[in-house]
């Protein structure tokens, strides 16, 4: 400390030691490998026999807290003493508390003449989450943003600009369009249906009715339809059977029919005709017909996939489609476009290895991500399935 006499240098010297000393004995944040989570859940790894209570837990906490505050007490210029300071802060739910630390923290990282790049991004990070936990939406997006433009990637030291996008895209991207699919298929269906009868003859699309029975006009399995069609150009209508004989169509109209008993699907195995579509487009209109929703997913992804997209106009033809086998997916990390390729290649599962709340990082910003993509599965009829690589299939692959 400038101007301060030696034995103040050394008397700040040796408490700053021991508040070391407390901090390293009652660790705490996100992440498994901090006492505060240890010692509750892992004892034998915190070197106890016995699981600390409730009570301990909380006394760890405190211990904790008051340190960082002493130490940011002691010495207020110290950019990652307030940074300490405001993550214990975020980890423990004082959100609103622990945003002037990280902006002076992020303020004084910035100001060094080497910046610590690590250091800085997981700050900006942890601030993003923090911000987003208070409330401060346009704030956490504008730090997501700055976060992703260091494109800050460490390896297996971290990935915070990697992060940060995918926090981005789950808050105010658009994951049912995330990769622009379909892309290339030809104006057929893909992958390739199990019968189909094409002509080369295209029905212009300027507008689209839709009627359903069996389901309704906002089921959910509708939303990526309506998605795509829009980045077509191409307008939307969703209206009930009535209103449709009553009000002037659309050029094309489209029925939606669910029909557990289809004729069609008849010889095939249950999980077949689960998931089973027929798809007849002609030159004023279309129809689907499908045994279950999930069927009528599939056929609607197939509508979008017969459209050529440079004239907006659709294939006729027909097609009868299932599935080979029960479950199809891939596996996957944490992409916030595997809702829209699991779909639009009529995949019913994913298998999210090494997700983004991984190793108990359950940050109020990948919470979000978590139940935002676990939502789109679940409304759709899909299945996402989370792991961690090296507890599951690396064990089962390398014993």
């Amino acid at each position: 400390v400038a101007g301060a006499a030696d034995a103040e240098k050394q008397a700040l010297a040796a408490r700053l030691k021991e508040l070391d000393e407390v901090l390293k004995a009652n660790s705490m944040g996100y992440g498994n490998w901090n006492d505060y989570y240890l010692r509750y859940y892992c004892p034998n790894e915190a070197g106890r026999k016995e699981m600390c209570t409730e009570q301990e837990r909380e006394e760890i906490k405190e211990k904790h807290l008051a340190a960082c505050a002493e130490r940011v007490k002691l010495v207020p210029d110290n950019a990652r003493f307030a940074l300490d300071y405001a993550k214990a802060l975020s980890f423990a739910g004082r959100y609103a508390d622990s945003l002037p630390h990280f902006e002076k923290a992020v303020a004084g990282l910035r100001a060094e003449k080497r910046i610590d790049a690590k250091t800085l991004a997981f700050g900006l990070l942890a601030q993003a989450d923090a911000q987003f936990a208070a409330g401060q939406r346009e704030a956490s997006l504008a730090t997501l943003r700055e976060t992703v433009k260091g494109n800050w990637h460490f390896g297996r030291g971290g990935d915070p600009s990697g992060t940060a996008s995918t926090a981005l895209a789950c808050l105010a991207g658009d994951l049912l369009d995330y990769d622009h699919l379909p892309r290339h298929t030809g104006a057929k269906a893909y992958p390739d249906a199990q019968k189909a009868d094409y002509s080369e003859t295209f029905a212009p699309l300027t507008s689209v009715d839709v009627t359903a029975d069996g389901m309704d006009g906002d089921d959910p399995r509708f939303a990526i339809f309506d998605r795509k069609m829009k980045r077509f150009g191409i307008e939307v209508s969703h209206v009930g059977r009535l209103a449709s004989w009553l009000l002037p169509s659309a050029p094309y109209r489209l029925h939606v029919a669910v029909v557990p008993d289809e004729p069609a699907f008849a010889d095939l195995k249950p999980f077949q005709r689960r998931e089973a579509y027929r798809f007849e487009s002609r030159a004023d209109g279309g129809e689907i017909r499908a045994a279950t929703k999930q069927g009528a997913l599939w056929g609607l992804v197939t509508f979008l996939q017969m459209i050529d997209q440079e004239r907006n106009a659709i294939r006729l033809g027909t097609v009868l489609d299932w599935p080979d086998t029960a479950e199809r997916g891939f596996l996957d990390g944490s992409w916030p476009g595997n809702y829209e390729y699991a779909v639009m290649n009529k995949m019913n599962n994913v298998d999210s290895q090494g997700h983004c709340c991984w190793g108990n990082n359950y940050t109020p910003l990948n919470r979000h991500c978590l139940e935002t993509l676990t939502k789109l599965f679940v409304d759709s009829g899909l299945t996402i399935y989370y792991g961690i690589y090296d507890l599951t299939i690396a064990l089962a692959v390398h014993g």
